[in-house]
């Protein structure tokens, strides 16, 4: 489950909201992240859900013009 992540790259064409990410690393699934945009570009983010099976270092994308990026810094784990 994701915990926190760094942004990488703003993106470009991006919308506010609560987006879907893909796992450039495909080590997981299900993560969502709330987004502020500025000037057509992420602004700010939020874990909205940890989704699960990430890696700490996977790289998860923003659909937009051009993907905004985000690299998994802390995840927790459930037994």
């Amino acid at each position: 489950t994701v915990v926190t992540v760094t942004r990488l790259s703003n993106g470009t064409g991006q919308t506010a909201g609560t987006k879907a990410t893909t796992d450039d690393n495909i080590n997981g699934s299900g993560c969502t992240l709330t987004t502020t945009v500025t000037s057509g570009g992420v602004s700010g983010q939020t874990v909205a859900a940890g989704g699960d099976g990430y890696r700490v270092g996977d790289v998860l994308s923003v659909a937009g013009t051009t993907p905004a990026t985000f690299r998994v810094d802390t995840v927790s784990y459930t037994n």
